[in-house]
């Protein structure tokens, strides 16, 4: 066994593997002095004076928390920190503590790889990285603790995935996100470091060899992330977000009656009558509506306001017309609104499919503004042929009108901010 001589104030102690206190350390003549590569740490306070009693924890590059089982070692841990890994100097883990003067040696047979230094003193942390050669080299370094910062951020969970793990590569830090992803790590030492997610699938007892549980691994993604002293880092984001399937629809603004009621017509049948006029909305509702007042004696009788477009519309990719109506009456039962497509034509073509009719849709109101939304499913069936009903399907695409009819006891009622939701390109600007 190769030994190494370490001079401890006036005491030559000969070591053999391990962690040992170091006050000096030098090459003193006549002898042969072996580092077999170890690393000689001081570290220091943010006012310079020696950090008594810090842990030192030295793990390779790509070590990442929480990727094997292995045993904790409670005399490094604090509450509220991620478990310490026990040493193992197989795996390149060591862990140590300075001693009152702030220094301490990492004395092994330590594999040649890049390695992290971290120091964590009560509150304050640092780091720093070393590269280990083949050649058996002493490696003196010089750490002055600093304040910590924070990480938060989300992972892209994989399908089927509740919550998944968040390491920090190359320190002892691990943390779960929620079931949404989201994660925060409150204290990690100064630096730059990818900032790993991963998923341990069906990790059981059955679990503990290392390379079974790296079979059960999956890695989500990684994100290379600064983290500075006394500042916190958000909205990290790892892995893949998924693809954003929400449909967005043309929105199309078609009326609002702040201009008035130009271009709109009001039509009724024998024995009923009707008023179409801009009003004051009312009722907690800003700027102008169209106010239609009608009579209709009998359900065979009818009064409508509507508006004819200038050419044939198609509406095939319709979403849905957003309109606000109100009565006047207090209940929903006893007035209603039609909402009507129409194909009106001077000369219908049955051949091509071009014959008059609608869809409609009947909707109660009361005297509260209520926002409206017709879809094709709300279009009454074709079965239903009350009015000149035809269906949607038979009139989506080659619309000539739009048209409100007024119903029920209630002869009076304010429509405003007429939308029509997955068509565009109008014939009529506001």
């Amino acid at each position: 066994m190769m030994k190494r001589v370490w001079k401890i104030g006036s005491v030559v102690v000969a070591s053999a593997l391990g962690v040992t206190m170091l006050a000096c350390s030098t090459n003193t003549a006549g002898t042969t002095f072996e580092t077999e590569n170890d690393i000689a740490l001081t570290v220091l306070n943010r006012d310079g004076s020696p950090a008594a009693n810090a842990r030192v924890l030295v793990r390779r590059v790509d070590y990442v928390a929480g990727y094997v089982d292995r045993d904790t070692d409670d005399t490094y841990g604090v509450e509220g920190e991620s478990p310490i890994g026990a040493m193992d100097t197989t795996l390149g883990i060591f862990n140590a503590e300075t001693d009152a003067n702030g220094q301490v040696s990492i004395k092994a047979r330590m594999k040649p790889t890049s390695y992290v230094v971290e120091v964590r003193g009560e509150t304050d942390k640092a780091i720093s990285r070393v590269s280990v050669t083949e050649k058996d080299t002493l490696y003196p370094l010089e750490i002055k603790l600093a304040a910590p910062g924070s990480v938060s951020g989300r992972v892209y969970l994989p399908n089927g995935v509740r919550t998944a793990s968040v390491g920090v590569q190359g320190v002892d830090y691990v943390a779960q996100t929620d079931t949404l992803g989201n994660f925060t790590f409150e204290s990690l030492p100064e630096g730059t470091f990818n900032v790993v997610g991963y998923v341990l699938r069906d990790a059981g007892s059955n679990m503990g060899d290392e390379e079974d549980r790296r079979k059960a691994l999956q890695n989500i993604g990684f994100k290379s992330t600064s983290v500075k002293s006394e500042k916190e880092t958000s909205n990290i984001a790892i892995g893949t977000a998924p693809l954003d399937t929400t449909v967005v629809y043309p929105e199309y603004l078609f009326e609002n009656f702040e201009n008035g009621v130009s271009g709109w017509y009001k039509n009724y049948s024998k024995y009923s009558n009707a008023d179409l006029s801009a009003d004051d909305a009312g009722k907690g509702r800003e700027g102008k509506a169209a106010h239609f007042v009608y009579s209709n004696d009998s359900l065979y009788s009818w009064a409508l306001m509507g508006y004819g477009f200038v050419e044939m519309q198609d509406f095939s990719s319709l979403d849905s017309i957003v309109l606000w109506a109100r009565g006047t009456v207090d209940n929903d039962t006893t007035q209603w609104i039609s909402v009507s497509m129409d194909v009106l034509l001077d000369e219908p073509d049955s051949a091509a499919g071009l014959i008059e009719g609608k869809a409609w849709a009947h909707i109660n109101v009361n005297n509260q503004w209520k926002r409206i939304v017709v879809t094709p499913a709300d279009f009454r069936d074709s079965t239903d042929t009350n009015g000149g009903n035809l269906g949607w399907n038979a009139v989506k695409d080659h619309i000539t009108n739009f048209n409100i009819f007024g119903g029920g006891k209630s002869k009076e009622i304010w429509i405003d901010d007429i939308e029509f939701h997955g068509v565009e390109d109008f014939d009529r600007p506001l």
